[in-house]
């Protein structure tokens, strides 16, 4: 490590190291040498995984093997003063409008298990996985429960997310209705997630034609697009260029002869040129002569017999 906070990697360095690196510093180059940084970003992303500045500094000497630049300590114990000192965090709120309700939620055991804090008069932070038992609590007593309109709907389950409850008192000669008055009950629950309906989103009407996706299509002969025929080196060779820059295949032979190959590179001049691509599994030139495999092959400009290009979709 370099007092500049630069991490140079050199081959060799086994997997273990790498992974903590990964997790404590930015990466900035894979390649022979690699490449990281110890920045302020990364060791709050550090902290958030349950480091502290000792914790991390060890992993670093264990990373390096050996002692760290004297600046890297001052460093990083100056940055962790700073980190995770706030926090924001989503809660599930229950407020109380009746005094009523109020006294019976400070006295009773079981609504006490469901609720995390007291967070002001008749306001109550509620456990997130709880909010249903809350409700159903509530019930008992004649109570319903409505969410705020600007509350998100909460999920079964769901640990962490934000909500606002709101209790109200029973209407004048009502019983209580348990199963209708919990959270989320009722009628006119709906979608519980809106956000992704496909109604937000306009779709598509123009998809791309032949002329977009193949530049110059429309100005070769049909024929090189039709069936296999034999041709002059130098057209084998604008075949081979126009596979190549449409990155399709052509077709080599025909009849049940007939073979795909994908071109790659086309190297050489008019004197003189040769091909090299992949031969698909049920070619003739497989990897090793062997049947039925995917293998790399170069042809030159006199093996090529038949031939013609394959543009996807096209029989």
């Amino acid at each position: 490590m370099l007092p500049d906070l630069e991490i140079m990697v050199p081959p060799g360095v086994p997997v273990g190291p790498r992974w903590l690196l990964e997790e404590i510093a930015d990466r900035k180059a894979v390649d022979v040498v690699s490449t990281y940084a110890l920045t302020k970003e990364a060791c709050v992303a550090a902290g958030r995984r349950g480091y502290d500045p000792e914790s991390l500094l060890a992993a670093l000497e264990r990373i390096c093997e050996g002692e760290l630049p004297g600046n890297v300590r001052l460093v990083v114990r100056d940055w962790f003063r700073t980190i995770g000192k706030a926090s924001v965090e989503s809660a599930v709120l229950l407020r109380i409008g009746d005094e009523k309700l109020t006294s019976l939620i400070e006295r009773d055991p079981r609504a006490q298990s469901m609720l995390a804090e007291k967070i002001g008069p008749r306001v109550y932070r509620i456990l997130p996985e709880r909010a249903d038992d809350v409700g159903r609590w509530i019930a008992e007593f004649g109570y319903s429960t409505d969410r705020a309109a600007d509350s998100p709907a909460l999920p079964a389950g769901k640990k962490e997310t934000a909500g606002d409850l709101r209790a109200k008192a029973p209407a004048a000669g009502t019983a209580a209705k348990p199963a209708e008055a919990a959270i989320g009950g009722g009628s006119g629950g709906g979608w519980a997630l809106r956000r992704h309906e496909l109604g937000y989103y306009e779709q598509d009407p123009l998809l791309p034609d032949e002329t977009e996706l193949f530049p110059g299509v429309d100005g070769i002969p049909a024929s090189w697009l039709s069936k296999p025929a034999a041709y002059h080196p130098s057209t084998r060779r604008k075949l081979i260029e126009r596979a190549i820059a449409w990155r399709t295949a052509l077709r080599i032979g025909s009849g049940q002869a007939g073979r795909i190959f994908v071109p790659e590179t086309l190297d050489g001049d008019e004197g003189g040129w040769r091909v090299s691509g992949t031969v698909r599994p049920d070619g003739p030139f497989g990897a090793s002569d062997s049947p039925g495999t995917e293998g790399k092959l170069t042809l030159t400009a006199d093996e090529f017999g038949e031939m013609m290009i394959v543009l996807p979709g096209k029989p």
